[in-house]
């Protein structure tokens, strides 16, 4: 059952933004966007409404940043990974390991976002998922067409490389979700080891 906070507190401190994150995330994801109201998101963050509205602008504005930051933080992980050092494979792995890191510090808001893509309609503003995806892939297929270009990995479809990779990702944050995880980081990159292997390729 979710439980109202009791500290109330006035616009302007950051405190009382995080709180209102965090309390936005566990109400959309145990009762759904639409059924959650201005109301139950500030009592759980122990605020009043003219704080979410100084902050966010509506519930609707609260979502898309609750959604927004992950995605923007990915984004100078990108820009890392396109201009870092090291070979374009090691900056993979690197890339690897920080959306992980990620993820795992985020990942109610990564149950929130399977919840709202792959369930039902909740009635929540648009957000482009899907480009988000294609964006990502494209950033992988980028590093590991430069990787075959240096002599690092062998003659490939980079995109389709690239979609190996995601998989590899993918399947290892929806293992964070279950009870009882049987894959971390370093499984992770155990497995794209065995990718890089196969295409001849090493971090």
């Amino acid at each position: 059952m979710v439980r109202p906070k009791k500290n109330q507190e006035s616009p302007g401190d950051p405190g009382a933004r995080i709180r209102l994150l965090k309390a936005a995330v566990e109400l959309f994801t145990t009762k759904g966007y639409a059924a959650t109201t201005v109301r139950e998101i500030v009592e759980h963050a122990g605020v009043s409404a003219p704080v979410l509205y100084y902050y966010f602008k509506n519930k609707e504005g609260l979502y898309l940043e609750l959604i927004s930051e992950p995605f923007a933080r990915q984004q100078e992980f990108y820009n890392r990974a396109g201009t870092g050092e090291g070979s374009h494979v090691a900056r993979i792995f690197v890339l690897c390991d920080e959306l992980f890191d990620l993820f795992m510090e985020t990942i109610d808001v990564g149950r929130l976002m399977m919840s709202i893509y792959f369930g039902p309609p909740q009635g929540a503003p648009n957000f482009k998922f899907d480009e988000q995806c294609q964006e990502i892939t494209n950033v992988f297929a980028n590093l590991v067409k430069e990787a075959i270009a240096a002599g690092e990995i062998n003659e490939g479809n980079p995109k389709q490389i690239a979609w190996a990779i995601g998989s590899i990702i993918n399947a290892v944050y929806l293992e964070q979700m279950s009870p009882q995880p049987q894959m971390d980081k370093a499984g992770m990159r155990q497995v794209l080891g065995l990718l890089f292997t196969g295409v001849g390729g090493s971090k």
